[in-house]
C-alpha cells in the first residue's frame, strides 16, 4: 500500500555547520589571494619618486613653437626642362617679377617657334582679306560719288531743257531724251545704293569675324609666348626667397616645387601639439611667448585638426607687439591657456602615466611600493590632476614602469 514520505527539515546545528564551512572558504581564498600577491625588488636608484601635493592647477600647455611668415607664396616650375642659369641666391630679398632662374627645354622651344609662325601667317591672311574689304568699300564710295556727279548733271540738263522745250528752241526729241538719261541716271543711283547697303552689311559682318578670328589668335600666341616665357622662373610676389637651392644641369618636372617667398608683412608661431589636447584647443585661446627674456601675448589664430603621428598643428598670431629682428626658423617655448587656475591634488609628471595610462600608481611607504588604482584628470607640463586615490602628502613612484606592470608590490633596495 502507498504511504506518506514526510520531508525532513534542515537542523539549527546544520545551518551553522553549512555557514561556517562557507566563511572557512572564504577564509581560505582570501589567504590564498594574499599569499599570491606578486612582489618585485628594485634597487633605489631605479626609481624616482614624488609627492602629492595641493596647489594650483595651472591648465596650460608648455610647447616649443617655430616662427614662420604670415603669409607665403610657392614658386614651381610651370614649364619643365633643365636649369640653364641660375639669377638669385637663397634667403635674398626679390621683387615681384624678379627672374630667379632659367630652364632649358628644346621641345617647348621648338613648339612654340613652330605654333608662332602658323599663327603669325593665319593672322597675316586675315588682314590681308580684311584690307581687300575696306579696298571694295573706297571703290563702292567712289562709284557713289561718280553716280551721283552723273545724276547731278542728268538733273541740271534735264532742267535747261525743260525750259528750252517750252519755248519752242528744242525738238521733241531732245527734250524725250534728256528727260530718258535723267530717269535713267536716277535709277542706276536706286540700285547703286541698294547694292552699296548689302555690301556694307556683309562687310561688317565679315569684318566682325574676321576681328574675332585675329583676336583669338593673338590671344593663342601669347598663350604660347606666355608658356615659352614660362621657362625663365619669376618672383610672384615680393619678399624673401627661402628653401630655393636648384641646380645647374638638374631637370624639374612641370609644377615641381623650387622654393618659397616669405611675404615680409608679418610672422606667426607654429607649434606641434600631442593630440591629447585636440577638443581642448581653439582658435582666440590666449598664450604667451618669451623671446629674449621678454614675453609677448599670443592668441591662437588656427587649429588644424589633421592627426599626424600623434600631432597636430596650431598657429598662434602675436597679440599686439612683435619681437624684432624675428627670421624664419627661429624657436621659443610658448604657454596656451586652456582655462583658469583650479585648486586641486596634483602629483608630478612622469614617465608611469605611459604604462598606467593614468589608472593606477605605485604609492610608496618606507622601503616598499604598493599598486593602487587612481583616476586623473587634466595635465600641464608639470603635474596631473589628481581625481580619485591619493591624499595629499603621499608619496608615489613617477619614474617608468618597464618590467613593473604585472606585480602588486615592489621592495626598494
Amino acid at each position: 500500500m502507498d504511504r506518506v514520505i514526510e520531508k525532513k527539515r534542515i537542523g539549527k546545528k546544520q545551518v551553522i555547520y553549512i555557514l561556517g564551512g562557507v566563511g572557512f572558504l572564504v577564509l581560505l581564498m582570501w589567504a590564498y589571494s594574499f599569499s599570491t600577491k606578486k612582489t618585485v625588488r628594485v634597487e633605489k636608484e631605479k626609481v624616482i619618486s614624488g609627492s602629492v601635493t595641493f596647489g594650483d592647477f595651472e591648465d596650460v600647455i608648455l610647447q616649443s613653437a617655430g616662427v614662420e611668415p604670415l603669409n607665403s607664396v610657392y614658386v614651381n616650375s610651370l614649364q619643365g626642362g633643365v636649369v640653364e642659369r641660375i639669377f638669385v641666391e637663397d634667403g635674398g630679398t626679390v621683387q615681384e617679377g624678379t627672374p630667379l632662374l632659367k630652364l632649358n627645354n628644346p621641345n617647348v622651344q621648338m613648339s612654340y617657334l613652330s605654333q608662332q609662325t602658323g599663327i603669325i601667317q593665319n593672322i597675316s591672311q586675315l588682314r590681308s582679306i580684311k584690307l581687300q574689304l575696306e579696298t571694295k568699300e573706297r571703290e563702292l564710295k567712289e562709284n557713289q560719288m561718280d553716280m551721283e556727279a552723273r545724276l547731278d548733271k542728268a538733273q541740271r540738263q534735264f532742267a535747261i531743257d525743260s525750259s528750252l522745250y517750252a519755248k519752242g528752241t528744242i525738238s521733241k526729241l531732245e527734250y524725250d531724251n534728256s528727260a530718258r538719261e535723267n530717269k535713267l541716271q536716277a535709277s542706276k543711283r536706286t540700285i547703286l545704293k541698294e547694292t552699296i547697303d548689302q555690301e556694307n552689311r556683309n562687310r561688317a559682318r565679315q569684318l566682325e569675324d574676321i576681328n574675332k578670328s585675329i583676336g583669338s589668335l593673338e590671344s593663342q600666341l601669347e598663350l604660347i609666348r606666355e608658356n615659352y616665357e614660362n621657362l625663365t622662373i619669376k618672383a610672384p610676389v615680393t619678399g624673401r626667397l627661402s628653401s630655393f637651392d636648384p641646380i645647374i644641369g638638374k631637370n624639374y618636372s612641370s609644377g615641381e616645387l623650387l622654393g618659397k617667398i616669405d611675404v615680409l608683412n608679418g610672422y606667426k608661431l607654429v607649434a606641434q601639439v600631442d593630440e591629447y589636447y585636440i577638443t581642448r584647443l581653439k582658435e582666440g585661446q590666449k598664450g604667451r611667448a618669451t623671446f629674449n627674456g621678454k614675453e609677448f601675448n599670443l592668441l591662437v589664430k588656427k587649429v588644424l585638426p589633421e592627426v599626424v603621428k600623434g600631432m597636430f598643428t596650431v598657429e598662434l598670431k602675436f597679440e599686439n607687439e612683435m619681437p624684432e629682428k624675428l627670421s624664419r626658423g627661429l624657436t621659443a617655448q610658448i604657454k596656451i591657456s586652456l582655462s583658469d587656475n583650479v585648486k586641486t591634488l596634483l602629483v608630478p609628471r612622469g614617465q608611469f602615466f605611459e604604462a598606467t595610462g593614468g589608472n593606477w600608481i605605485f604609492v610608496k611607504k618606507g622601503d616598499k611600493a604598493y599598486k593602487r588604482t587612481i583616476k586623473v584628470g587634466r595635465k600641464n607640463y608639470q603635474s596631473f590632476e589628481v581625481l580619485e586615490g591619493l591624499e595629499k602628502n603621499e608619496e608615489v613612484l613617477i619614474s617608468g614602469y618597464d618590467g613593473l606592470t604585472e606585480y602588486d608590490e615592489i621592495i626598494i633596495e
